[in-house]
């Protein structure tokens, strides 16, 4: 922000005016419709555009693809309506801290999908084009449709690739609502004959040819990803998505439908330190349980977890678990507890265990004896008598 000149009044001089980045930001967030994309920006500026996008309510997936060819480290989209086809384009792009927080509609598929385990499902099947003439298409039409090509009468496929496909493939209404989808490849991107080859198999009536994906396919933090090509047929156009790069440090996934299953997915994410859920009877202590095998995990919030109890008793494996909350979760009783404080966890500097009113006064020789503990949190336990 830029401050009023001096000399100027007194009431004037502690204005805040904003600077011409903050203005064209704003400007740009505000006009994103009539962008085709957004390349050749610096992750601060592409992430505050989407960050005012999504303030005032207009992120869809449609606008997230317009971001695809930026490397972004930061992607928030709390209270989005994120389903799980978001999840094919948020896996490929190199995320470091992910918020899918308050989007009920992301469940074990939509995990699988952002780890590079599945491709998205299809959602409606796409018809072949109308046959010309009677008695429908000649074989030698059908094969050349099978191969790639293109039958007589019909447009010619654009290029994907070029501005001109890519303007027009997000002009289209029914962006974010794929027909099909090409199987996965095991390459970080789709060469045109494998495309035509897939295309042919999965996508009957759709031709096109694909070029090399945007600059993100090739990111430093990609040799983590596992092969995950997804496209959207839009008319003839196939715009190809990148491989899984599996780079996120940080997850939240609060207010979202995940369950045990779900869990069990994310220690495909060998880069996780965070993970935060809350508020879901969804995850007990079978989800939990598998997360005793996520080694790299630093932080770990479980709130308001009604049937986590003795599932915690695994956590003693996280020899990096620094922060540890369990709050709310009123099933944890002094045998859940006390094995995460006999040593086991060396780096443990936080715990917080309020709210759980199962506990008893007895845990306190255990907590004591924790040397390595600098914050602790019994508020509302058994553990000690508020009043």
């Amino acid at each position: 922000m830029l401050r009023s000149p001096a000399g100027s009044g007194e009431a004037s001089r502690n204005i805040e005016f904003p600077t011409l980045l903050t203005l064209a930001t704003r400007a740009l967030a505000e006009n994103h419709e009539s962008c085709a994309h957004f390349t050749c920006l610096p992750n601060c500026v592409a992430e505050q555009i989407l960050e005012s996008i999504r303030a005032r309510g207009q992120l869809s997936l449609r606008t997230l693809l317009k971001f695809s060819s930026v490397s972004l480290d930061h992607l928030d989209v709390a209270f989005c309506g994120v389903t799980d086809e978001w999840m094919a384009l948020i896996g490929s792009m190199p995320l470091k801290t992910l918020n899918l927080s308050n989007n009920p509609a992301v469940s074990d598929e939509g995990i699988s999908i952002l780890v590079g385990l599945s491709k998205p499902q299809n959602r409606r099947t796409s018809s072949r084009p109308p046959s010309s003439g009677a008695g429908g298409a000649s074989s030698t039409e059908k094969k050349k449709r099978r191969a790639g090509g293109r039958r007589s009468g019909t447009s010619t496929p654009t290029r994907v690739g070029t501005s001109k496909s890519f303007n027009k493939s997000l002009s289209d209404d029914r962006l974010g609502q794929p027909d099909c989808y090409p199987s996965a490849s095991p390459g970080p991107i789709l060469q045109k004959s494998q495309s035509e080859s897939l295309l042919s198999e999965d996508c009957a009536g759709c031709s096109a040819s694909v070029s090399p994906s945007p600059s993100w396919n090739n990111s430093p933090r990609g040799s983590w990803g596992t092969p995950l090509q997804s496209a959207w047929p839009r008319g003839g156009e196939v715009y190809v998505l990148g491989e899984a790069l599996l780079s996120v440090i940080e997850l939240v996934l609060t207010g979202t439908s995940i369950s045990n299953a779900g869990m069990a997915l994310l220690l495909h994410l060998p880069l996780l330190r965070s993970l935060e859920l809350c508020g879901t009877d969804r995850v007990g202590n079978s989800g939990v349980q598998s997360l005793a095998d996520c080694l790299t995990l630093e932080e770990l919030r479980l709130h308001a977890l009604p049937k986590l109890s003795t599932g915690v008793q695994c956590l003693v494996r996280l020899r990096r678990l620094v922060v540890l909350e369990l709050q709310g979760c009123c099933k944890l009783s002094d045998p859940c507890v006390e094995p995460l404080l006999d040593g086991d966890l060396p780096m443990l500097r936080r715990l917080d265990i309020s709210s759980c009113p199962k506990l008893s006064p007895a845990l306190l020789g255990p907590l004591t004896r924790t040397k390595t503990l600098r914050e602790l949190d019994l508020t509302g336990s058994g553990v000690r008598d508020d009043g």
